[in-house]
């Protein structure tokens, strides 16, 4: 009995530190990322893009709200409503959700690794909008990897912090969020469960 005892002991503290590893391994991944970015965002030109105005150059200043670098989705500002008049609802992708309930990306474009949840605004309100898990199984997969990381900040249900061999994600009520001081913000959290 005390030899079960020991073994269930040794793979619990080998699995703590997998999962201390893999955190430590996941915050300089996203460390070096944002140090990329930075550099990225100082070494490119900024460009707009605006129907009424047509593509302009770089070194042209422009009040535009958005900003767009080559080669990813178009990261938004707070509010944009491309050029302030469109109120209609359109769709964001966000990436995870921090311990806050702040989430890390919204782009108009999925971003494979990154994207995880859509978002649609408010028709009228371009500040709020409703969210659901991507229906797609490469998102699945990278957020059952993690779900406490990648789900748990914008989801509950019952056991999400583990997957245990689970295969799919389904929003059973979509969640709601706000964008106010620039970012994305869970205002009420999407209820979902896992499919094995």
């Amino acid at each position: 009995m005390a030899t079960i005892a020991f073994v269930i002991a040794v793979a619990a503290l080998a699995v703590a530190l997998w999962v201390a590893w893999r955190q430590q391994t996941i915050n300089s991944e996203l460390a070096r990322e944002i140090n990329a970015l930075k550099q990225n965002a100082k070494s490119t030109p900024l460009t707009t893009n605006r129907p009424d105005q047509g593509q302009q150059g770089e070194g042209q200043e422009s009040d535009a709200p958005v900003t767009e670098r080559p080669g990813q989705g178009r990261v938004l500002q707070a509010g944009e409503t491309d050029g302030g008049q469109d109120t209609s609802p359109r769709t964001l992708y966000l990436s995870r959700a921090d311990e806050h309930g702040v989430f890390t990306r919204a782009t108009e474009a999925m971003m494979p690794g990154n994207s995880i949840f859509c978002l649609t605004t408010i028709d009228g309100d371009p500040q709020r909008g409703t969210f659901t898990v991507i229906d797609d199984r490469g998102v699945h997969a990278m957020a059952l990897m993690m779900p406490t990381l990648n789900l748990a900040g914008a989801c509950t249900g019952a056991d999400i912090q583990v997957s245990g061999g689970a295969t799919a994600i389904v929003t059973d009520v979509p969640g709601e969020a706000a964008c106010s001081g620039g970012r994305w913000h869970v205002t009420v959290p999407a209820t979902i469960h896992f499919v094995k």
